[in-house]
């Protein structure tokens, strides 16, 4: 059964004490405006993304040679990986001090070993080193945006689970009313909010907090950016360079 966005913004009206159901209908204008919450709330989804619970997988094919890709919608990348000879390597993130700030050697084409995101309006670049050297299909999983462009015939039941539109409909859209009408926030609705909250950050979507170590002090043969490159193609398993 379809679920539009009209009707949830009716029924996230009625639970903000906004309009009073069997009393007062919403009128057009509060119907409107509660659009524009609507999307405004979904675009900022793109900031909290503890509270998106959908991670879709990307394929994306680099090119030789080339560093940066722009991929749309895109808000946060779990993990990276690639094939090459029916083995698939993973690719390393790499913090953006050391990704833009530390000392490498430039135009080396081989295999992408680490990669950093930054975000960009409509989306986010993503960034490879080494250059690849040549076409490879890499494989992304991630978040992306939600979307803000829903009007009020939008079928939410096509892109979003029932559990996701209750809690559109009964914590986050109420919430978000209420701040752009200036009116309090009812108990059960913040008590709404809280549960809610819990539940997406804590069971749904939560972070992967697994950790690597890797010593400075080891013992083991060193070597500089300039031999790896030349050596097995430039990769190196996890916990190697860099």
């Amino acid at each position: 059964m379809a679920y539009t966005a009209q009707k949830l913004i009716v029924k996230s009206l009625y639970r903000a004490g906004i309009c009073s159901q069997g009393f007062r209908a919403p009128t057009e204008i509060e119907i409107e405006e509660g659009l524009d919450s609507l999307n405004d709330l979904f675009s900022e989804k793109t900031v909290d993304n503890a509270l998106n619970p959908y991670y879709t997988e990307y394929s994306l094919e680099v090119e030789e040679g080339v560093e940066s890709y722009f991929i749309e919608n895109l808000i946060e990348i779990e993990t990276i990986t690639f094939n090459l000879n029916q083995v698939r390597y993973g690719v390393r993130k790499t913090g953006r001090n050391k990704y833009f700030g530390s000392p490498r050697a430039n135009n080396i084409k081989s295999l992408p070993f680490s990669w950093h995101l930054e975000r960009e309006k409509g989306g986010a670049r993503l960034f490879l080193y080494w250059l690849p050297n040549q076409a490879y299909d890499f494989t992304i999983w991630g978040q992306f945006s939600l979307g803000s462009d829903n009007v009020l015939t939008t079928d939410l039941s096509l892109t979003y689970d029932r559990f996701y539109i209750a809690y559109l409909k009964n914590a986050a859209l109420p919430e978000r009313l209420c701040l752009d009408f200036d009116m309090e926030l009812p108990a059960n609705v913040a008590k709404a909010v809280d549960y809610y909250d819990g539940l997406m950050k804590k069971q749904i979507s939560p972070m992967d907090l697994s950790m690597q170590k890797v010593s400075t002090l080891n013992r083991g043969l060193v070597i500089d950016y300039f031999q790896y490159a030349n050596l097995g193609n430039g990769y190196v398993p996890t916990g190697g360079i860099y």
